[in-house]
Order: C-alpha cells, then structure tokens, then sequence
C-alpha cells in the first residue's frame, strides 16, 4: 500500500486489496460493502448466543494518500507513482486490519448481537471531505459508538494520547484576490497595483494574529502569487491559507476582523477584492464518556505511564470531527514509531528524511 498509494476519490486499488484481504480473513463478502466511490463499510458479527444488549461499535481508519513525491530512495517499498503516504494513513489500515484478523480469530467468542463496523474511509486529505460522503451512505447507521485514531511519532512506542472534549482544530480554507488596475512596468501612475495593496494588507493581517495572541488560533496565508511577465504591473494578487481554531465561533469573530482592514486596504489603495471563505472540518472534539473509556482500556493494556493528554489538543486538522457530529465517540493519537527511528517534519525538505 505505501509503495502504490492512491489520492483522494481515487483509491480504487487500494479499496480492491482491502477488500482481498478481508475476504482471506474469512469476512462474507456480503458484509462488506462499497461506499463513497472508493471507501468501504464493513460488519463483523460474533457468532454464539445474544448476550446482554445490541451493540454497534465503529472504527475508522483512512485510506488516502498526497499529491506529492516521496524521496526516501533507502526504502524498498517507496512510493514508485507520484503520490506518497506522508501522512501514515497507510499504516491507519494496516492497524484496522489487524483488528479485523484478531477479530476472526476470536469470532465465537463474541456474541451474535455484537457487531464491529469498520470504516476505510477515501479522501481524509481533500479537499472534499471523505467523512460526508461515508455518513451520506450511511456508514453511521445503527451505530452506538465511534472510533478512531492517528498515528503520532512524539513519544515513545506504545503511547497513547486522548482527552475529552476537543483534541483537533476547526479548518477554514482561505482565498483573496485583491484586484487592481494593470499596466506597464514603464509608467506604474497610470496602473493600481493589486501587489502593493497586498503586502499592506499582510501587514495588517499580521497585526490580527498578534491581536488575538491569546486565544486557540492560527491563521496563516502561504500563498501569494501575482504577476507573470517582469515588464508588466498584474490585475491581480492572490493570497490563500489556513484558519485553524480550538474555540466554537471564533471563526466569525476573526473573519470579521479580516473583513474590516481588507475594506480599510480598499478605501486606501483604490482596489477591490473578493473573499472566499470555505469552513471544510469542524473542530474534532471528544465526547467525554467514550474519551474516558479508551484512557481506562489503554491504561490496563499498556500502562499508566503510556497513557496521557500528550501534545493535545494540536490545531491540525482532522474529518473524523463530522463522525462525532453525529454519534459518541472518540479520537486518540498513538505512536507507532520513535523520532529516533524515524524523522518526522511537518516543516521540512524531504530530502532530510533520508538517512
């Protein structure tokens, strides 16, 4: 899977050798079934006498890879066809098929009114949420309780980390084009200058984020693209980037902060722009109960020194949020691998990760 990866909407490979594998394991092809084009929806059902009440339990995991080229050359199974698992899902769906094979194993120990779901969830990455389209088709049916998790290289092997309440940030997807007036290079009086009314609104920008200093945000906008030829004054910049918040709400607050000073870089620079701003993921917070219940089963499992809040809440961002939208659950980082054994940037060329 890490050396044939698949990007968002496209993973048809990858869903056929789940789908392979699951059957080895002895799951009736019946019980499995194909969801949001390319994701998977599976139950597994105990097989002795009903005892005590029906219960629906969900995993998921996340089948998808990025757009982008992996260069660790030192590794046998690299990626050969210009996308990469940079992000660990393919590891994601290792772990939940490992579920499903301890599962099999243990099947007529686990009673006929029992079911576990798993959920192989396409297009995590984006940008269009693969999480909607899983809940579209019904992948919450029935459900009581769902789970998930992602791997997280901070500590050390085994550790794991969960908290109630929110644990990943709220996305929204930014993009501005300030529009200006386009000329020659030789007699910029006569142009408006879409560029120098973007820097002094980034200037501006910045003076929000310090603003805000002190609440669970970030906002950053790592595009900025203007202008084609040397000689000529664009009609156009473009700026794009990220909101990330931890606060329900503070979304608008911030929105309308930005609002106020691109009116202020209009009226100033005689521009005007336009303003595109798309909420993608929600912020993923954990219901308490079901928080509480993986913090006290992985206790027994691994110990109280392996289990703690970690480095949550982060404001990455995750989809998992729309699944406990919509029922109880809870979402949980675990290492899978130490930093020692294996880099781990966010912030970075890949070319460091070699050895």
């Amino acid at each position: 899977m890490h050396q044939n990866p698949e990007t968002s909407f496209k993973e048809y490979q990858t869903q056929i050798s789940i789908q392979d594998y699951l059957i080895q394991l002895g799951v009736s092809q019946q019980n499995i079934k194909k969801i949001a084009k390319t994701g998977l929806f599976v139950d597994l059902q105990g097989r002795p006498e009903p005892k005590g009440e029906k219960r629906t339990i969900t995993f998921r995991a996340d089948i998808d890879a990025l757009q982008m080229t992996e260069q660790n050359p030192h590794l046998e199974y690299q990626s050969v066809n210009g996308a990469a698992h940079m992000c660990g899902h393919d590891g994601h769906t290792t772990c939940l098929l490992g579920f499903a094979s301890l599962f099999m194993e243990k099947i007529n120990e686990v009673p006929s009114n029992k079911t576990i779901r798993l959920l192989f969830q396409p297009s995590e990455e984006g940008p269009e949420s693969g999480a909607i389209e899983m809940i579209k088709d019904g992948c919450l049916q029935n459900v009581d309780e769902v789970y998930g998790f992602h791997n997280w290289p901070t500590h050390k092997v085994g550790y794991l980390m969960v908290k109630p309440g929110p644990v990943m940030a709220q996305v929204c997807i930014i993009k501005l084009t300030i529009i200006g007036k386009g000329g020659h290079g030789s007699e910029p009086l006569k142009a408006i200058d879409p560029i120098q009314a973007a820097i002094d609104f980034h200037i501006k920008f910045r003076q929000i984020n310090e603003k805000h200093k002190n609440r669970q945000f970030v906002c950053t906008l790592p595009i900025f693209q203007a202008g084609e030829r040397y000689n000529v004054i664009p009609q156009t910049a473009f700026l794009s980037g990220t909101f990330r918040s931890l606060e329900n709400g503070f979304d608008e607050e911030f929105k309308k902060d930005l609002v106020q000073i691109l009116e202020e870089i209009k009226y100033q620079n005689k521009v005007d722009y336009q303003l595109d701003w798309k909420n993608t993921f929600p912020i993923l917070s954990n219901t308490e109960k079901e928080a509480n219940d993986i913090e006290r089963i992985a206790k027994e499992y691994f110990g109280e020194q392996n289990v703690g809040f970690g480095c949550m809440p982060v404001k990455a961002s995750e989809d998992f949020g729309f699944y406990v939208q919509n029922k109880p659950g809870a979402f949980f980082f675990q290492v899978l691998k130490e930093m020692k054994e294996m880099l781990c940037y966010m912030i970075a060329n890949m070319i460091l990760m070699k050895p």
